[in-house]
């Protein structure tokens, strides 16, 4: 049976005003928070990370073969450069090669020139040789063993080569000169005649075997070349010794 101390007691608790309810609880660092927090979040990504890869893994992307294959393509790429730095010294060896190649073909075409010419030489040779077995056939003596005329490339100007020989009286000098003389066309709106125009120096020949001479001339502007004549005088004496014409279709162009 309550006693009227308890009794008294739960009836002024009745009639006292309710109370709130107060909890207490033991205060935590803000370190251990920290480290709580960052556990938390290690093992969010952890579980995050063990998703991703099983995820992978179901959709076949193995990670081992993924390494292999970067392992692979690593190598494969080393030697390619290697391949690249092999096939640039080969370029660089190929190159020098060519131009060795290059030096000696123009060389070579300057010897083949060079033989050209002596070619060319030898047989202006022969031809004077020729002539001086015959030249004794001509009167004097004196004869014209060879004679061109070429064009230049500035219009209207040409170049001659004249070689004139003698063989019938070699102990004695021949003293003459020789003069041209140019048959040309007039320019166009003239009348298509041919004008006949003499060299106005003579060119001196002294000589007891042979003489070779080169010189120039111009025509008119428009003028158009038909031939020319060689005449070889001798001193003392008005008519030409010998003659020699080159016609135009005959001209070395």
């Amino acid at each position: 049976m309550p006693s009227p101390l308890n009794i008294l007691r739960r009836v002024r608790r009745h009639l006292s005003s309710p109370s709130l309810r107060v909890a207490v609880y033991p205060k935590v660092s803000w370190y251990w928070k920290l480290i709580g927090f960052s556990g938390l979040v290690g093992l969010m990504v952890i579980f995050g990370w063990v998703s991703f890869d099983m995820g992978r893994q179901s959709a076949g992307f193995d990670r081992s073969v993924a390494k292999a294959t970067e392992v692979d393509l690593t190598a494969r790429i080393g030697r390619l450069e290697e391949q690249n730095i092999e096939l640039g010294r080969k370029a660089v060896n190929l190159e020098g090669k060519l131009k060795m190649a290059l030096s000696a073909q123009n060389k070579v075409s300057r010897e083949m020139g060079a033989l050209s010419d002596e070619n060319n030489r030898l047989k202006e040779e022969v031809v004077f040789f020729e002539t001086l077995m015959t030249s004794g056939q001509e009167p004097g003596g004196v004869s014209v063993a060879r004679f061109e005329v070429n064009s230049l490339s500035t219009p209207g100007e040409f170049e001659y080569r004249i070689l004139i020989v003698q063989s019938q009286q070699r102990v004695k000098e021949f003293n003459g000169f020789f003069s041209l003389i140019t048959y040309f066309k007039k320019p166009s709106g003239d009348k298509d005649d041919i004008v006949r125009v003499s060299e106005p120096k003579a060119n001196d020949l002294r000589f007891k075997f042979y003489q070779r001479a080169i010189g120039r001339f111009r025509l008119p502007e428009g003028g158009e070349l038909v031939s020319v004549e060689a005449r070889v005088f001798k001193d003392g004496m008005d008519d030409p010794l010998v003659t020699r014409q080159v016609e135009f279709n005959d001209l070395v162009n």
